[in-house]
């Protein structure tokens, strides 16, 4: 309870842009929680409200950092051989019998801690698309990937939006990027993903 209220208080602080009270809010979760499952609510905060402080590199490593305890850290070193290794992994999972059948059914995913790192994953999207545009491809996969082999969330609409976009402007593989925007609208609506609205379409 004490956790939760301290949580709640700094989301507050975020939200009227207090951040150094919000920050001493944070830390009383970081440092007296626990696990890393009793912490994950405070270093969301603490990753979107460095993005809103224009600390984008900063939310980028806590992002990183948290995603490596949830088990779906990315690649530390990233070239061209790697985001082409990324790009390959996800047509191949998209193209099997089992991620066609998925992209019908939409299977929710029921795994907390994959949804905590989709949940990451979604804010290091923005991120990185101020921060480092060259390794946009990176979380955009990983969010397919696990959508496929975890099922679907809200954040997927936004996975998916994103894949959709890299197929336009990358690939100028129209076809397969109309396709994959119907398929966020889709999963956006499904899981009334009303929060990611916005998001969704902008790219869409």
């Amino acid at each position: 309870l004490c956790l939760a209220l301290h949580n709640a208080c700094a989301e507050t602080e975020y939200v009227l842009g207090n951040f150094e009270s919000m920050q001493r809010h944070l830390d009383e979760v970081l440092i007296k929680g626990r696990t890393h499952q009793e912490k994950m609510r405070a270093y969301y905060t603490l990753v979107i409200s460095l993005g809103a402080q224009g600390r984008t590199h900063d939310a980028i490593n806590t992002a990183s950092t948290v995603l490596r305890h949830l088990h779906e850290g990315l690649p530390a070193v990233v070239t061209e051989a790697t985001i082409e290794e990324e790009m390959t992994m996800t047509r191949n999972a998209l193209s099997s019998n089992a991620g066609q059948g998925l992209l019908v059914t939409l299977k929710p995913m029921e795994d907390a801690e994959k949804r905590e790192a989709m949940r990451f994953l979604h804010a290091l999207l923005l991120y990185v698309n101020f921060e480092k545009r060259c390794h946009f491809p990176l979380p955009v996969c990983r969010m397919v990937r696990l959508s496929l082999s975890h099922g679907f969330c809200k954040e997927s609409a936004q996975g998916f939006a994103g894949y959709g976009l890299i197929q336009c402007s990358s690939l100028r593989n129209y076809s397969e990027a109309n396709r994959f925007g119907k398929l966020a609208l889709k999963i956006m609506h499904k899981f009334n993903a009303h929060e990611h609205f916005a998001k969704v379409y902008s790219v869409v």
